[in-house]
């Protein structure tokens, strides 16, 4: 009996060495992606560079201008103005206005001319981003600028993470947990087959608690976010896209605007087209038009 104990007992201390030369190893192993890296990380295939960022952004039917931050915007004083309302956008290719012509009609200058004086409202759209990519907007351009309400456009690919940024890497370092459980997390998520986009959103999945982590750490800011409608009707997967990210959000402590999803499925039934881009073509994002409803249900609400 004795010699069992002393068995369990060796067996239990050769587990925890095992778990603390694990834990050493991957510090190692992971301290190339620290908090430090992430912030001057270069992103790829993105408009915006920690390093350099671009002056213009082409679109394969035309180009526009980005302002000295590398957004879609004018330059922006540091300063706000006395009695003005700051709001500043994140989010996706659709947020930056991908295939809007016009700079003015993209949805964040838009809401700006709906909400009307006493409101600044300023576009950090990124073509391409992921919500770790927005993070990282979040935390070097945004802030700085101290708004007093953050927008986050969600779309349903925002989940998926590059490997040629190293976002698993990243999404490691950021979560506030022992490495050995990060990496392990992030090997079983490598492992689980993905044949939809929610399926990231699984529990047990790196991209699901890397997301949480994310939204909590814009905390700092009153956020609100609304789930872009990629379709006309939600379908089966789409509707637990925006029902797990509605959950996600609400745990984080954001505020959700239901009503620019099922409003837009509402309205637009077989009209949808004509808030496209270029559906003709395959090219799905929105028109001036579509981008003038999302500005419309965002003031709605922001006036309320």
């Amino acid at each position: 009996m004795r010699k069992c104990i002393y068995n369990l007992l060796a067996l239990i201390l050769g587990i925890f060495i095992s778990l603390i030369m694990l834990e050493v190893g991957l510090n190692i192993h992971l301290s190339r992606f620290s908090e430090q890296g992430f912030d001057m990380r270069e992103l790829h295939n993105k408009s915006v560079s920690s390093a350099v960022p671009f002056n213009n952004f082409t679109h394969y039917r035309y180009s526009t201008m980005l302002n000295n931050e590398g957004f879609r915007d004018i330059n922006w004083a540091l300063e706000k103005k006395p009695g003005v309302t700051r709001v500043a956008v994140i989010g996706d290719s659709f947020t930056f206005g991908y295939g809007i012509d016009n700079t003015h009609d993209t949805y964040p200058k838009q809401l700006e001319r709906e909400l009307g004086t006493g409101y600044e409202v300023m576009n950090f759209g990124l073509p391409g981003a992921n919500v770790l990519d927005i993070y990282w907007v979040y935390r070097n351009h945004v802030l700085k600028y101290d708004p007093d309400i953050v927008i986050y456009g969600f779309f349903q690919n925002d989940v998926e993470f590059r490997n040629e940024n190293k976002d698993i890497g990243y999404c490691e370092a950021l979560m506030p947990w022992p490495h050995s459980f990060r990496w392990l997390l992030g090997k079983l998520s490598s492992m689980k087959k993905t044949e939809t986009l929610v399926d990231y959103l699984q529990e047990g999945r790196l991209e699901k608690a890397c997301t949480e982590e994310l939204l909590k750490r814009m905390d700092s800011k009153e956020v609100i976010l609304f789930f872009v409608p990629g379709s006309a009707s939600p379908d089966v997967e789409v509707s637990k896209m925006y029902s797990k990210i509605t959950e996600i959000a609400k745990e984080s402590g954001a505020e959700i605007v239901p009503e620019v999803t099922t409003m837009f499925w509402d309205m637009t039934g077989n009209e949808e087209l004509k808030y496209r881009v270029s559906p003709e073509e395959g090219e799905m994002h929105y028109s001036s038009e579509g981008a003038r409803f999302l500005a419309e249900m965002l003031a709605w609400h922001l006036k309320q």
